[in-house]
């Protein structure tokens, strides 16, 4: 018995700062890699990721005024955009920023579950209901190990799931080639030439992100003009034809026309200034059917181009 009340002790003390669970995990793991400048391998680059989708910053800020933490929601807004860039771009331009922004949101973390767990304490004492809960344990013991092999088999399942998806998505990428990356790159369209980096490449696409708020603007605003606009990705002496499939946050996917040899795959990712790793295939809504002929207009006129220089 007393073994058993050992054990669900942490598991309440879990379930009092669940919805919090969010932030804390994703101070912890930017605490772990980007406060120490190491650069993120695709599995923490998930699960910062995830985090951050966990995170209703709305709901926080309000939880917080409620709380009289209201001081502290800037730090944590400042983790997510920190969090965010260090996903994107594999580091954190303020480090001492991002060192701040942890130390707040762990006390917050400290605060809010403290709050939580008194609350939780002072509903279990006028309700008894904590006593009841472990003297059903105790008495309905068959019960309770039918519920544990029950959850168990549950959590194996959803295990196997998400590994066999996991997996899926690293095939996909090593088969396509995708790896990360840091590469200066200038994306051309309609005259016009925005600055950015590569942080993906792969032999059919990689992924652009402007350098700054200000080039990501201009970029949205010329793809909501009416029409198809045909874009151009530079590195280096090198261009490539490729087609932008919407906006995303913080990049762009653009494809190109014809598939990348692994020679110029290489020679692409050679320019890269971040260390280069696997990375596994991230699918997004894509737009390729809405521009399906305006597209395969420009394939033709890209080989009926290749097919006059071959000619001269």
């Amino acid at each position: 018995m007393i073994a058993c009340c050992f054990l669900i002790a942490p598991a309440a003390y879990a379930s009092e700062c669940e919805r919090y669970r969010p932030l804390g995990d994703l101070s912890w793991q930017m605490k772990q890699s980007a406060a120490n400048g190491v650069y993120p391998t695709p599995a923490s680059a998930r699960r910062i990721t995830k985090s951050i989708g966990g995170i209703n910053l709305v709901h926080l800020k309000r939880s917080l005024r409620q709380a009289d933490l209201s001081l502290y929601y800037p730090s944590v807004e400042a983790l997510v955009l920190h969090s965010k860039q260090y996903v994107d771009r594999g580091q954190v331009n303020d480090r001492t920023g991002l060192h701040d922004s942890i130390n707040h949101t762990e006390k917050v973390m400290q605060k809010l579950c403290a709050m939580e767990l008194d609350a939780g304490a002072n509903s279990s004492s006028e309700d008894g209901s904590a006593v009841g809960f472990v003297e059903g344990l105790v008495e309905g013991r068959s019960g309770w190990v039918g519920a544990v092999f029950v959850g168990f088999g549950t959590l194996v399942s959803i295990g196997v799931f998400l590994g066999s998806v996991t997996l899926a998505r690293y095939l996909i990428g090593l088969v396509q080639h995708r790896k990360t990356c840091l590469v200066e790159a200038i994306l051309i369209g309609n005259g016009q030439e925005f600055e950015g980096e590569l942080s993906r490449a792969a032999l059919h696409a990689v992924r652009f992100q402007p350098k700054n708020a200000k080039e990501a603007h201009r970029l949205i605003m010329l793809m909501e003009t009416p029409g198809f606009t045909y874009f151009d990705i530079r590195v280096g002496d090198k261009k490539w034809p490729v087609f932008v499939d919407g906006y995303h946050g913080s990049y762009a996917p653009l494809y190109f026309f014809a598939r990348l040899t692994r020679r110029e795959l290489s020679d692409l990712l050679s320019h890269s200034t971040a260390p280069i790793q696997a990375a596994p295939y991230i699918g997004h809504r894509s737009t390729r059917r809405k521009w399906k002929d305006q597209i395969a207009t420009r394939k033709e006129k890209i080989k009926e181009a290749q097919a006059v220089r071959a000619d001269l």
